[in-house]
């Protein structure tokens, strides 16, 4: 066991005793040095530490014997796993090869973890770089970190390590925009259900809801009973469609926007449709946009459903205070 101790704990400890912890994590990455500007965050600083050593800060004696200090770290970590070894062997058995694969699988578990962790710490250092970080920001909670750190060294795939980066990066931004729920949901998450969510972005209706009417049927219905099935999104229901005292409504979508016309100024429309839960807005808001479906299709989707008089497409902006939409009605 000691020679598989030393190929856990070897790589690291042969760095310099100078180097930090965090040196040692950002140590081969092109554009290291930019991630070392964002440590000067404490928000930054304490997330990451968080998440890659276990704790908030990054202690001074840490950085005076690199070696001893992640020896240290190894022993700790092997102690409880060398307890649990040893009882249950009495309890088991008597037999040391068994103890000995116990031990190793522990260990070997320990650092899957681990590696599954830096890499997530890695992308979120790379998403802040992409996308900015404010000014005066405040760390994570611990709470959230600790419930965060828990569900991330689960996440196996590239895709749910992409998902937890984007989380991490988006509560460091904004401390408290990630709900625990949310955390709960991401504890679940897989390729096939960021898949239907990347899907069905682009048909969200102002980030709140989306209509049969205006979606590909092959990705509403693929996407209503996953997403559902985790609390993402509600079940397929039964929604209505009210227009101002003009006759109309406007829609916000990811790409642009769509003006609905009435066939009667002060009859609702009846459609089915689904929402998009509090967690889900959440998870949305910090998914990326690989999508981009034209409004020029969403508009046909609607007119042919017979629903509305007109059907328009554009943009909505704000002019005066006020917001109104720009557009060309849609004709085939």
């Amino acid at each position: 066991m000691n020679d598989i101790n030393g190929k856990i704990a070897g790589p690291l400890a042969s760095a310099s005793s100078g180097a930090t912890a965090l040196t040692l994590f950002l140590t081969g990455h092109p554009v290291a040095g930019v991630f070392s500007g964002l440590l000067t965050s404490k928000a930054v600083r304490e997330s990451i530490s968080r998440l890659v050593l276990g704790c908030a800060q990054v202690p001074e004696e840490w950085l005076k014997n690199q070696r001893k200090m992640i020896e240290l770290k190894g022993e700790v970590e092997r102690q409880p796993i060398k307890a649990f070894s040893e009882q249950a062997g009495k309890i088991i058995t008597d037999s040391q090869p068994i103890k000995d694969r116990a031990e190793l699988f522990a260990l070997i578990t320990l650092e899957k973890n681990q590696i599954t962790r830096e890499s997530i710490a890695q992308k979120t250092m790379e998403h802040l770089e992409e996308d900015g970080l404010p000014e005066d920001v405040s760390p994570p909670s611990e709470d959230f970190m600790r419930s965060f750190v828990e569900v991330a060294g689960k996440a196996s795939s590239e895709e749910l390590q992409d998902m937890m980066a984007r989380i991490l990066a988006g509560e460091i931004r904004q401390a408290g925009s990630i709900s625990r729920a949310t955390l709960s949901i991401a504890d679940i998450l897989d390729k096939n259900i960021i898949e239907a969510m990347v899907s069905i972005k682009p048909y969200i209706i102002n980030k709140d809801w989306v209509c049969i009417d205006a979606t590909e049927l092959d990705v509403y219905w693929s996407s209503v009973s996953l997403l559902s099935s985790v609390r993402i999104t509600t079940e397929n229901g039964l929604r209505t469609i009210n227009f101002n005292e003009e006759g109309y409504v406007a829609q916000s979508f990811e790409n642009g926007a769509i003006l609905l016309a009435g066939k009667k100024t002060h009859m609702p429309v009846m459609t089915d449709g689904f929402n998009i839960t509090r967690s889900g807005k959440e998870l949305f808001d910090i998914l990326p946009s690989t999508e981009k479906i034209a409004m020029e299709i969403i508009s046909k989707k609607y007119k042919q459903s017979n629903k509305f008089e007109k059907v328009l497409y554009g943009k909505i902006f704000e002019e005066n205070g006020q917001q109104k939409f720009s557009g060309t009605e849609f004709n085939e």
